[in-house]
């Protein structure tokens, strides 16, 4: 099967999704183009690594005697479908926003039309799929409440044994159970609309927690289309990206992309300090992993200090090749490896390996491919003892599934040979 990755098709994704658009630049798109481009696989490649917009911006310029007609034409409407729909999300940001802060809730706009507003200046670049909205926990109810009351419904409701592992693992109870302890999902059905309240933004398996009254305190005010949001400040935004980059083990380009991007055009950001506070957290392999996928990535360069921290540390190199190798390489299992890595490989303290484990182990969070069984009331301790079997069985399932269908492989070769 052909690597799709590593053809001109990857290297041209790579020169349109950075930001520079000199004549060095152009000429190697020109020179890619006319060296031959499985554009249907580019435009696949673009899609998986929700970077359509980069490769839209680029590629509109240039002459259909070079870009078909027919991929000028998909890039430019996605371009202008992308825009509309964040547009959409970005009116509606500020709609809840309004309604929050008005019932006493205090609110920062995290990643979506607000960061993809401050470093590209165009909705249309970067997808987003939802809002993302940092409230403080003790509000985190009273914000649900204010949202169902605007026709808002919750993702999930799950039963009264649930709810007690909730109010166990978190200090209060709810009905709402989320694969991770940093937020709770409400959807608008009626608009398509998906909102992500935060109280912190590390997921429970990473065995740290971000200091969120300091990102409070150094939260700054940012202007969306004329109304006033707060926003976190350059070095806290960044540290997030390098943990939600992580969250989603490096899975995609567009992850890589938006770090590049966002210390392309937010120059005061202090690297020394984010490693700083980052080591204070046990999060310093994740903030030197990111910024070595970004250096190998996009050839950006740091100040010596930074490439001292990131010289230092010979593990983060080892996952950073894996990473990009994963990505290069379209690896299916990309998310399943790396998931496991980080609790082995990127935690920098023995306590906070073991935590990690002891979470991914006994923490019984449903997710799409394991959801948890309905107990008899009053046995909502058991989810505990119930997640290590069910770990048990889908691995079980997998490693079924896969000698089943080496045998069914040889089966058909014996029959062709005989």
């Amino acid at each position: 099967m052909r690597n799709e990755n590593a053809g001109p098709e990857w290297q041209l994704l790579l020169i349109c999704v950075q930001s520079n658009t000199d004549s060095h630049a152009d000429n190697r798109i020109h020179e890619l183009i006319l060296s031959g481009i499985d554009w249907p696989v580019l435009l696949k490649l673009a899609e998986r690594h929700r970077v359509l917009g980069h490769l839209s911006r680029r590629l509109i310029g240039f002459s259909n005697s070079i870009v078909p007609d027919k991929v000028s034409d998909l890039l430019s409407s996605g371009f202008v479908i992308n825009g509309l729909l964040n547009s959409h999300l970005a009116k509606e940001l500020l709609r809840i926003i309004k309604i929050l802060e008005s019932k006493g809730i205090n609110t920062i706009a995290y990643k979506g039309p607000a960061l993809t507003k401050s470093i590209y200046g165009n909705l249309a670049m970067r997808p987003s799929i939802d809002l993302d909205v940092i409230v403080p926990k003790s509000s985190v109810l009273d914000a649900q409440s204010v949202l169902e009351g605007i026709g808002y419904e919750p993702s999930a409701i799950y039963d009264k044994n649930q709810q007690y592992v909730i109010s166990y693992l978190c200090g209060w109870e709810t009905g709402y159970f989320r694969s991770s302890d940093d937020d709770v999902s409400i959807n608008d059905n009626r608009v398509s609309t998906k909102v992500e309240l935060h109280w912190n933004v590390s997921p429970v398996n990473f065995g740290f927690n971000l200091n969120m009254e300091s990102i409070w305190e150094r939260a700054e005010c940012f202007d969306l289309f004329g109304t006033i949001v707060k926003v976190p400040s350059a070095n806290d935004m960044f540290l997030m990206l390098c943990v939600h980059a992580a969250k989603h083990s490096w899975s995609e380009l567009q992850l890589i992309s938006t770090l590049f991007q966002f210390l392309m055009q937010r120059p005061e950001t202090d690297i020394d300090f984010v490693i700083q506070q980052s080591h204070k957290l046990g999060a310093k392999r994740i903030v030197i992993i990111n910024l070595l996928l970004v250096k190998a990535t996009f050839s950006m360069r740091f100040s010596p200090s930074v490439e001292k921290e990131m010289e230092k540390d010979r593990k983060s190199h080892f996952i950073s090749q894996d990473v990009l190798k994963a990505l290069i390489g379209d690896n299916q299992r990309t998310a399943d490896i790396l998931f496991a890595a980080s609790c082995f490989r990127l935690r920098e303290r023995t306590a906070d390996k073991i935590k990690c484990i002891v979470f991914w182990i006994f923490i019984p969070v449903p997710d799409s491919k394991m959801a948890l069984p309905v107990l008899p009331e009053g046995a909502w301790f058991l989810y505990f003892l119930v997640r290590p079997v069910l770990l048990l069985l889908r691995s079980l399932k997998k490693h079924l599934r896969s000698v089943s269908a080496r045998l069914t492989h040889a089966f058909h070769w014996l029959r062709c040979t005989i």
